[in-house]
């Protein structure tokens, strides 16, 4: 695969024991009270076994400076220490569980996109309850810090089932890469965040080719590389998730749904203010993609639409393309490879080689077909022209 531009690199329940309520309070009860004190239940992540002969255990890529304190548990009222990078929990029978938490507290889980921990899972699993009991024993935090879970579940391919992100209150990378390489995941978690970080949700399912349904995406606050390929090479999906927001961010986009091979239809994108980079590649090598969403911005961005639709080769019908004036590589390789597409209609009145407006937006469309521009511009043919014929 060729690429027009490198415009920018991707960054990278049963109940508890009583003493671990909250309020410190204990076999004292309620004030004197003889009513009985009820524990609390928390959500801690839970891994079960769909299988005989499973286990859990952790690996360090890099060094951390601190070393998050865990423990486990089968039964959620007697715990054992839980040690980074030794550890490792048998899960023996199908059905069995292991329950993990922080002991206390934890102020970070991974550190840098070189510095993180990962889950070693072997065998067919399933993971359930809340990832927050890694950084909160009482799992009531709802803020993550940088790079919180990054890489979290790399590679884990049998991995079946994910456990519950309820954070709201991002940061950058905090989910960068969690659940790449995770081939047997069906079903992602649900992301109710609205206001994003940098590369929060980058990679995060890249490579998970049995992912057919991607979780709703209601953000309307984007950031540089948010979405950066969140579902690269996701090839079973076949719906994409609605975005909604009308202000985008650097790159924001950037190869999020890159070579999903079974994507049909892309979602609306209503935004008409653009960032640099903002649909690099978005929908590159979707071959299956036979619907375009609109494009009503008039003001573009510098590489905005560079290689958007590159290798869609079932869309047929371009997007109208109302913008007047033109920004740098805005077009680049916008329709390459587009081999069944017959039908573009542009807005502006000039061709530009300096700025590369246009260049090789047409290479690979057929010969056949109907382009539609005002009388100004002036009618030159070749791939980064009108399409010859």
């Amino acid at each position: 695969m060729i690429f027009c531009l490198l415009f920018a690199a991707a960054c990278s329940n049963s109940l508890d024991a009583i003493d671990d309520d909250p309020s410190g309070g204990g076999g004292g009860g309620n004030g004197g009270s003889d009513d009985p004190v009820v524990p609390v239940s928390y959500d801690y992540l839970c891994f079960t076994a769909n299988e005989d002969g499973c286990s859990i255990s952790t690996a360090v890529d890099g060094s951390l400076t601190a070393t998050p304190s865990l423990e486990y548990s089968r039964d959620k009222e007697n715990w054992e220490s839980f040690f980074v990078a030794d550890t490792a929990v048998s899960l023996t029978n199908a059905g069995d569980k292991v329950y993990i938490r922080a002991t206390s507290s934890n102020a970070s889980f991974s550190e840098s996109t070189s510095n993180y921990i990962s889950f070693v899972i072997s065998g067919s699993v399933s993971a359930s309850g809340s990832i927050m009991s890694l950084l909160d024993k009482n799992c009531s935090g709802n803020s993550v810090p940088d790079f919180a879970f990054m890489c979290l579940f790399l590679g884990c391919s049998s991995l079946e089932t994910a456990p519950a992100l309820p954070a709201t209150n991002l940061a950058k990378c905090c989910y960068n890469s969690m659940f790449e390489g995770c081939s047997s995941l069906e079903t992602a978690p649900a992301l109710p965040a609205t206001n994003l970080a940098k590369s929060c949700y980058a990679f995060m399912f890249r490579g998970c080719s049995s992912l057919t349904t991607a979780p709703e995406l209601p953000a309307t606050n984007l950031a540089d590389f948010c979405y950066n390929s969140m579902f690269l090479g996701c090839s079973s999906l076949t719906t994409a998730p609605e975005l909604p927001a009308a202000n985008l961010a650097s790159c924001c986009y950037y190869y999020m749904f890159a070579e999903c091979s079974s994507l049909e239809t892309a979602p609306e994108l209503p935004a008409t203010t653009l960032a640099n980079g903002c649909y690099i590649y978005m929908f590159g090598g979707c071959s299956s993609l036979t619907t375009a969403p609109e494009l009503p911005a008039t003001t573009l961005a510098e590489s905005c639409y560079n290689s958007m639709f590159e290798g869609c080769s079932s869309l047929t019908t371009a997007p109208e393309l109302p913008a007047t004036t033109l920004a740098d590589w805005c077009y680049a390789c916008m329709f390459r490879d587009c081999s069944n597409l017959s039908s573009i209609i542009v807005c502006f009145t000039e061709w530009n080689d300096e700025y590369r407006y246009t260049f090789k937006w047409v290479d690979g469309v057929k010969n056949t077909g109907t382009f539609i521009c005002p009388d100004e511009l002036s009618k030159e043919y070749g791939i980064s022209r009108i399409p010859k014929g």
